[in-house]
């Protein structure tokens, strides 16, 4: 099989097969990853032979930009504003893994070189450097699974926002460090030696890095304000992902012939910096996070499955017991570092004790720089990249699950207790009654008060709380509404009890939503001075009607006719949202803020508008979009 088209046609087909795996892998909880990498060394030499091991050489292209977007995909998470008001936290907790991985994972490293056929026949010094760039690799972690996790289990909180912060700011950590050791290795491997002038010669090659990445960010941030058609910009982006690595090679084999040293950019480097430019310094971040979105999947399948293809299934069963002498280390080395660097920086005591556990999970980042460095430096062998790529896979498939249990542990699973709405609907009747399932469908727990003892029993039949209350007074109103109900609606049919309701429940237990239908509307001036919303049902239909004729999609809205399509309304209680502009919310794009109401005043927003603590922020988007949006500003 040494036709090209024949060899990449294979693969192709290879990937339709390992993306069906992966979700057969989610299915019953382990990573799709792994059913990518478990196809892909199933179909190479050491399964059913459909394609050798050997051509994953031959499809090195895929691998390049592939790694591209990855590192693309890493710049673009670091996005400053959200993480500032942590910056101390995550500086400290970053140097402290740091530190603590070069210590024990690299003496773990170092020792086993010695022992395996990894190293074996390298001087302590060579050793030395193989110990630095497998230390750097395995310290780096995997944000797009750690957000993967904290979305199913919705978590949101303080410990959940620095857990991601930490997770993203250690793969732009560990890309620069590695850079730092490729430097090393080139010059220890090669018996180039080791001397002020290597070490310039790294310098240099960093700056050129971090120059070349500005300017290729830049360049696409302006290609993507173009009206070019979608497809024509993933074109362009995969078509830097390759062209990176080219460039890196040029330069190399240039400087190699005409100067007196050889200039190595690391392409990785490069591509992060790129995409950090893009989020950062222009207006095209939300524009160029969903085109990686829509990259990604196709790109992750490509990539992890030509992982497995070069995996040596001889190499991974001989060297598996010491992968998991290494898995541990690394364990260990993360929760050291974590809780030195949490308690320096004098975090809340639940981060300390428990935030290493949340730390674990590889993929992506990791399992390209393996392969990276397998290809930019032979001398290590096959042992080293199937060694590395095997404690990845290990922490893949633990690391989230220890994630989970760290995230319950610190009560933020379904953004704890803030997370929860309740609403209390007095009157029971056919509309009460569809009103209290749609908000029950929405996450809402709804209660029905009635002083129906049939209505209270015709609610409880359809499954539905409900409350008999045969006097009616602010006695017997606490049984039901107290300060944490979020929205009190009366809708009985008699404005004095409904009055009565609503008045309790504003004046003396503070609720901010109250909603009563009135017949007479001469009770509307004290209802308004109270902030309670007035539903008046003889003219609801005349505005219903005239909406429909002049603004039909809108009316879809409320109306519910569009399943794609909801309006919510959302209380600010995150303190990371708290005096960040709308702007810069990386709000999905199909989510759209239209009003604020501030103090009891409504403002219409633009960009430069700036959240203020229990804000009430009224959003159109898709279902799923908003339930984003809802974890990651409040309820």
């Amino acid at each position: 099989m040494t036709d090209t088209f024949t060899l990449v046609l294979a693969f192709g087909v290879a990937c339709l097969a390992a993306y069906q795996v992966g979700i057969w892998f989610s299915a019953i909880g382990l990573p799709k990853i792994t059913g990518y990498l478990a196809v892909g060394a199933l179909i190479g030499t050491f399964g059913i032979d459909l394609i050798p091991t050997s051509a994953a050489d031959d499809l090195r292209f895929i691998d390049e930009l592939s790694l591209g977007v990855i590192a693309f995909v890493a710049g673009s998470e670091l996005y400053l504003p959200q993480i500032r008001s942590r910056l101390r936290t995550i500086s400290f907790m970053a140097a402290g893994i740091v530190a603590s991985g070069l210590l024990l994972l690299g003496s773990a490293i170092f020792a086993l070189a010695g022992i395996v056929d990894l190293g074996r026949e390298f001087s302590a010094e060579e050793r030395l450097t193989v110990a630095i760039i497998g230390c750097v690799v395995l310290l780096a972690l995997s944000p797009p699974s750690t957000i993967a996790v904290i979305k199913d289990v919705r978590a949101r909180g303080s410990f959940t926002s620095t857990i991601l912060s930490v997770t993203v700011v250690m793969d732009v950590v560990v890309i620069i460090l590695f850079a730092i050791a490729s430097g090393l290795a080139v010059a220890v491997l090669t018996d180039a030696g080791l001397n002020l002038g290597s070490l310039g010669v790294i310098a240099l090659d960093i700056a050129i890095a971090l120059a070349l990445g500005f300017i290729v960010g830049k360049g696409l941030g302006w290609a993507l304000t173009r009206r070019w058609p979608r497809l024509a910009k993933i074109v362009l982006i995969l078509g830097l992902g390759i062209g990176i690595f080219s460039l890196a090679g040029i330069i190399d084999t240039w400087t190699a012939e005409n100067l007196a040293f050889e200039i190595y950019i690391e392409p990785l480097l490069l591509a992060m910096v790129a995409g950090f430019v893009v989020t950062n310094a222009t207006a095209q971040r939300d524009q160029f996070e969903s085109l990686l979105h829509d990259i990604g999947p196709l790109v992750y399948v490509a990539f992890f499955t030509l992982t497995g293809l070069s995996l040596k299934l001889d190499v991974l069963l001989e060297l598996l017991p010491i992968a998991m002498i290494l898995f541990v280390v690394r364990i260990i080395a993360i929760g050291v570092g974590s809780s030195s660097g949490a308690a320096a920086a004098r975090s809340d005591r639940v981060l300390i004790t428990t935030g290493w556990t949340a730390l674990i999970t590889q993929a992506g980042i990791a399992l390209g720089l393996a392969r990276e460095a397998a290809v930019q430096f032979p001398e290590l062998g096959a042992s080293f990249s199937t060694l590395i790529i095997s404690v990845v896979v290990l922490n893949e498939v633990f690391g989230p699950l220890m994630l989970k249990a760290s995230l319950k542990r610190a009560g933020e699973i379904d953004g704890g207790a803030n997370e929860h709405r309740d609403a209390v609907i007095f009157g029971i009747e056919s509309s009460s009654l569809n009103l209290a399932r749609q908000l029950e469908a929405s996450g809402w727990s709804v209660k029905l008060v009635d002083r129906d003892d049939g209505q209270v029993r015709r609610a409880a039949d359809e499954g539905l709380p409900s409350v008999h209350v045969a006097d009616l007074n602010p006695a017997t109103l606490d049984g039901f509404i107290d300060a944490s109900v979020d929205a009190v609606v009366a809708m009985s049919g008699s404005d004095a009890d409904d009055l009565l309701v609503c008045t309790h429940a504003v004046d003396a237990h503070g609720v901010q939503r109250a909603v009563i239908r009135l017949d007479d509307l001469s009770l509307a001036p004290e209802m308004r001075d109270r902030g309670v919303l007035i539903v008046d049902h003889s003219s609801a239909m005349v505005n219903l009607l005239e909406q429909a004729v002049r603004a039909p999609q809108s009316l879809g809205l409320v109306l519910h006719n569009d399943p794609n399509w909801e309006a919510v309304q959302i209380t600010v209680t995150n303190p990371d949202a708290v005096g960040t502009e709308i702007r810069q919310l990386r709000l999905p794009q199909d989510v759209l803020v239209v009003a604020i109401v501030r103090s009891g005043q409504t403002i219409v927003p633009n960009g430069f508008t700036t959240l203020r603590r229990a804000d009430e922020l009224s959003l159109v988007g898709s279902p799923e979009s908003l339930a984003e949006v809802t974890l990651q500003l409040g309820f």
